[in-house]
């Protein structure tokens, strides 16, 4: 069974409680930044008084994915509502200002209740304003993609894998049953109104790129991949966590554990769900092959999303190569090779690029780069690294190392001890 439940605070600020403490959401979108920040970078005073808006929700509450509607600016938030002891998908639109849509669901919270742990990770904006969330539910015991579809006035769209229950028109919700645990990540629309979803899937132990496309009216597209979903089953543990639609083909992100520690992982498909050989491509005997990208680096790296730049594909993570975790950003050619000109250095051993990684370090009390000789820690310094090559600065000196941390050049070379 479901139930809509209305959950509204109008007399305070809206608050989602991130893991169980009240945390503040900042909503970042690449074309509309300058909706929430001034130019300069300091928090907007128009979005509700002072650039930050809290939403308080009985229980515990988090956001987990926001969209912004092209046509009027207004903010579509999902994420999972703990009220009656178990996770419910929740919806909220804001208006420019921050404050409720009043023309979405009463201007209040829209929190589905249904029999189950159900879990909105994603969503997704079609071109008639509808909502599609994406997400996971357990209901029938082991994890199970969880697909919604809203209407614009936030109510669940029967037209959506529509049922009749009971004489009544029902709808609004797709559970995808397979064998093992499926958990969606990420969703997009297509122009035709198909979506695409995707996840992890976990049938044999170990997790796989999991990619579905459904019909819009929420069935499975069976000329997909004959018969509406593709995993990518790999002897890796691998993880989807973002995906981007290119000319038709699927871009899909995420990370791959082979050998203990997690690498970068980037996969294209064809329109038909099979993988793109001209991505990555590679000859095996007479055969080609092709369509995953795994940049292997010196420790563990994930991404998180991804964006295009033209026909450039842009992804963002983290890695934890210089000892604290840091941003990663890295970006390929539509061929899926890194691209040297993203971040380019020139060292005796040539060009690279393509990743960009920026971390900085604290000083010690009477230091400095070029008198440090207990670490690098000590230093007042920045890092800076490409694929393949390291490049530690300082005032004093500039040094090269590689990715065995061994020396190549530089000034100054007391500073070999700097590494450790």
């Amino acid at each position: 069974m479901t139930t809509s439940i209305s959950i509204s605070r109008s007399d305070v600020q809206l608050r989602f409680a991130l893991s169980g403490i009240p945390a503040v959401v900042a909503l970042l979108c690449v074309c509309r930044v300058g909706t929430v920040f001034a130019a300069a970078g300091a928090l907007d005073s128009s979005f509700d008084g002072d650039g930050i808006r809290i939403i308080p929700l009985v229980e515990d509450n988090r956001g987990q994915a926001v969209a912004i509607q092209p046509a009027d600016g207004k903010i579509v938030i999902a994420g999972y509502s703990k009220i009656f002891g178990s996770n419910d998908v929740l919806v909220v639109r804001l208006n420019n200002d921050g404050s409720f849509d009043s023309t979405f669901h009463n201007g209040q919270a829209q929190v589905v209740s249904r029999t189950g742990d159900d879990r909105g990770l994603a969503v997704a904006l079609q071109n008639d304003r509808k909502i599609v969330v994406a997400g996971h539910t357990d209901v029938f015991g082991t994890e199970d993609i969880l697909v919604m579809r809203f209407n614009e006035d936030g109510s669940l769209d029967t037209s959506f894998n529509a049922s009749t229950v009971g004489g009544r028109a029902s709808g609004g919700v797709q559970v995808l049953r397979r064998s093992g645990d499926d958990r969606a990540k990420a969703v997009a629309i297509r122009t035709d109104g198909k979506i695409v979803v995707v996840g992890t899937s976990n049938v044999f132990g170990t997790n796989d790129v999991l990619v579905l496309r459904l019909n819009a009216d929420g069935s499975l597209d069976t000329r997909f991949n004959n018969g509406g979903s593709q995993v990518v089953a790999r002897p890796s543990d691998d993880r989807a966590c973002a995906v981007v639609l290119q000319d038709r083909k699927i871009v899909v992100a995420g990370y791959s554990n082979t050998l203990g520690a997690n690498d970068v992982q980037v996969l294209r498909f064809n329109e038909n769900g099979g993988l793109d050989t001209t991505f990555n491509t590679t000859n095996v005997g007479r055969r080609k092959s092709g369509g995953s990208q795994v940049i292997s680096q010196t420790g563990d790296d994930q991404v998180q999303a991804i964006a295009l730049q033209g026909n450039k594909i842009i992804v963002v993570g983290q890695t934890d190569r210089f000892g604290s975790t840091d941003i990663q950003v890295m970006r390929l050619n539509a061929n899926g090779g890194l691209d040297s000109t993203f971040n380019p250095v020139n060292a005796p051993t040539g060009r690279t690029g393509g990743d960009r990684r920026h971390a900085t370090k604290w000083r010690g009390p009477g230091t400095s780069c070029r008198s440090a000789k207990r670490g690098w820690q000590d230093c007042d310094c920045w890092l800076h690294g490409s694929i393949g090559l390291e490049r530690f600065s300082c005032p004093a000196f500039e040094l090269q190392w590689n990715t065995r941390h061994e020396l190549r050049w530089g000034r100054n070379t007391d500073c070999r001890s700097l590494w450790r």
